[in-house]
């Protein structure tokens, strides 16, 4: 709840949110992670299992492709503010 709390917060109001683009933690591939969760959208038949890579949406819907780099320091900040967990 914290990271998304922080992850959210450095939208900024200016910046219109898309359905095409998400902030996303991606397990490293090959990983236990990685295959734990691949296991499980295949058993709950995830329509985007084939499409995507196994990952967890931190923030959905987000920005366009192009407010990307202005939008990055704020993010970094965001995210950097928050303790690595497990």
């Amino acid at each position: 709840r914290v990271v998304v709390a922080a992850a959210v917060s450095w939208c900024p109001r200016t910046m219109s949110l898309v359905h095409t683009s998400s902030v996303a933690m991606v397990p490293p591939e090959g990983s236990e992670a990685w295959r734990q969760i691949q296991a499980a959208r295949e058993e709950l038949r995830d329509p985007g299992l084939y499409r995507w890579p196994p990952h967890c949406n931190l923030v959905y819907p987000c920005l366009a492709e192009s407010e990307f780099a202005a939008a990055l320091p704020a993010l970094a900040a965001a995210c950097g503010s928050v303790a690595p967990f497990r």
